[in-house]
Formats: structure tokens, C-alpha cells, sequence
């Protein structure tokens, strides 16, 4: 694929070097008007915000490697796309559910994304997802 993904440990190294640099999580947040708490659940990887990202130019994407070349990651509109291409050709959902080992009612929920897509996975040919960080295109 084309987009020039940014491994996690990058983009956080590149966070921590900024909040040095500016004295404390208080101060970064202050420079680059940013809520202090969206700052904080950043550095602490729990909820990674899309304002954080922009101060570097950057994007939270989440991404599934094909089981046959892991390198190769498709972004989840993908997934879905397979997933109703492989239900046309079983002629059902009853009959994909079956194939994916997974019951008809859990196939319908994930279907109309009610549900996540993690049980289905490998019997799509993909692996459990990834999360990267992408330069933001320029309008």
C-alpha cells in the first residue's frame, strides 16, 4: 500500500520529546490549545485523541493485515467489502455464518455493524487489527 504509516512508538516518542520540550503536559496542552486531560489520555495510550494527532500532522487510523502478508493493511471498509462479497458467494448468510463458524444472528449483527468484526477475521483472510498514525492529506 502507498500510505506512509507512523508505528506507534514513533509518533509517542515524538510526543514525549514535544511535552519535554515544553515543560509539562499543562504547558503542551497551553501551546497548542488543546484540553490538558485529551493531552494526558494521549500520553497514557488510553483514548488517543484526534487533536493530539493534528499537532503533528497526523491521523489515528486502525488497519487489518491480510492474513498472507501481514505488511499489507486494509483499512475496514475493506474488511466489509470482502465480507459481503464472501456472503454472495455462499449464496446466504446462513450458509457464510456457517463457514465462519459463527451464528447466524452474530453474522447479521456484524453485518449491520452492530457487532465488531474480530470472530470473522480469519475465515476472511485477515488478521486481528493493527493501529498506526498517517500524515494528514492537504486539502
Amino acid at each position: 500500500m502507498s500510505e506512509a504509516y507512523i508505528a506507534a512508538p514513533d509518533f509517542f516518542g515524538k510526543l514525549n520529546s514535544s511535552i519535554r520540550s515544553a515543560g509539562s503536559i499543562a504547558a503542551f496542552a497551553a501551546q497548542h490549545g488543546l484540553r490538558p486531560r485529551n493531552v494526558y489520555e494521549t500520553h497514557a495510550a488510553n483514548i488517543i485523541h484526534d487533536d493530539v494527532c493534528a499537532v503533528f500532522g497526523l491521523m489515528y487510523v486502525e488497519r487489518y493485515p491480510l492474513s498472507v502478508d501481514p505488511k499489507t493493511l486494509l483499512p475496514r471498509a475493506a474488511v466489509y467489502g470482502k465480507l459481503n462479497s464472501f456472503v454472495e458467494q455462499c449464496g446466504s448468510q446462513r450458509k457464510a455464518a456457517k463457514k465462519l463458524c459463527v451464528s447466524e444472528q452474530h453474522l447479521s449483527n456484524v453485518i449491520h455493524k452492530r457487532r465488531g468484526v474480530l470472530e470473522i477475521l480469519p475465515g476472511l483472510g485477515f488478521c486481528r487489527p493493527v493501529h498506526r498514525f498517517l500524515p494528514i492529506k492537504a486539502p
